[in-house]
């Protein structure tokens, strides 16, 4: 290998690894000297970057400059769909979508599923239901995943029994062992709920949509039945953007040193310390008792607003611990 193919693996390297960890900047350099020697996956990584950086149109045109160059490139078409779906610019993202079907090596079940997907984000639920019945289900793209979406598209149209009669079925063939994506899980388990919550049936759909968050606390679905449910209101609400810390209940990677994590929050509260009592329930069960607020931003009055959790980020940001029992 010469040592230009070197110094080009290494920043290919070196901008992914970047990005993965959030280190927009440094991506952002990395894809700069990956387009002086003319490589596409400059535009990836650069697009990516400025999605990252909040730099949403930019990063588009970066994406449009990249298919212009290099229109055989698959995965740059489909970030430029889906960031354009983002903005909510559908009929261009459906148009980047249809156009990444010509190259060699475009997933197209992949590619059905996302354009059903905006199908879905435009309301035309019975549209997205007639393609979604056209995709076989893959290792890639699995028939809880298409369920899922096929639920939530059955409870938007009304079709609320079908939905929890497929979601039921899907729900008990998954064993205790069974290898399955924990965010798959709670689509499946938030639409179940919400097709019991509109046939009536409310304290089940609240227990489920508990177990829901329990395994993908991001779930906006969920989020949103168990506020509708409890419809808790106060004339005192606010919204508060909170970050609370605790123990992680295991060590990582063999080693005997206990980890803390920080995870951050977007609730309706009357106080951070009510927020805090909204947040528990969206964290691990064994580390709900070391949950504690690291930082609570009051942000507006919310007085005619469901108190509860309206955004939990999936990620985590862990650290070690001294060794003090926290």
């Amino acid at each position: 290998m010469s040592d230009d193919d070197v110094a080009l693996q290494r920043l290919i390297f070196e901008g992914f690894g970047a990005l993965e960890i959030g280190e927009f900047e440094r991506a952002l350099r990395a894809a700069r000297e990956l387009r002086e020697m003319e490589h596409v996956a400059a535009f990836e990584i650069e697009a990516r970057a400025r999605w990252g950086l909040e730099d949403h149109e930019q990063a588009i045109q970066v994406l449009e400059e990249g298919v212009e160059i290099a229109p055989e490139v698959y995965v740059l078409w489909d970030y430029l769909a889906s960031y354009l779906s983002d903005e909510g610019r559908y009929e261009e993202a459906l148009q980047a979508y249809y156009r990444s079907r010509s190259c060699e090596d475009a997933p197209e079940g992949a590619v059905d599923f996302n354009i059903a997907v905006i199908y879905q984000r435009q309301g035309r639920h019975e549209r997205a239901l007639a393609l979604i019945d056209t995709i076989p289900p893959t290792d890639a793209l699995p028939l809880i995943v298409l369920d899922g979406a096929r639920c939530f598209s059955l409870n938007e149209v009304g079709k609320n029994a079908d939905a929890m009669t497929r979601a039921a079925a899907i729900l008990n063939q998954i064993g205790e062992d069974d290898d399955v994506d924990p965010e798959a899980v709670a689509r499946i388990m938030s639409e179940h709920a919400y097709a019991l919550l509109i046939l009536g049936i409310h304290e089940a759909a609240y227990l489920e949509a508990i177990e829901a968050v329990e395994f993908d606390k991001a779930n906006s679905r969920a989020a949103w039945l168990i506020r509708e449910i409890s419809d808790e209101r106060s004339p005192d609400a606010k919204a508060w953007r909170i970050v609370v810390e605790g123990k992680w209940p295991q060590p990582f990677n063999d080693s005997e040193k206990d980890y803390g994590f920080f995870a951050n929050y977007t609730v309706v509260a009357d106080s951070a310390d009510e927020a805090l009592e909204y947040v528990r329930p969206f964290e691990p069960e064994e580390v709900r008792f070391t949950l504690k607020i690291n930082s609570a931003v009051d942000l507006e009055p919310q007085p005619e607003a469901q108190k509860g959790v309206y955004e939990a980020v999936a990620a985590y940001y862990f650290f070690p611990l001294d060794g003090e029992d926290e």
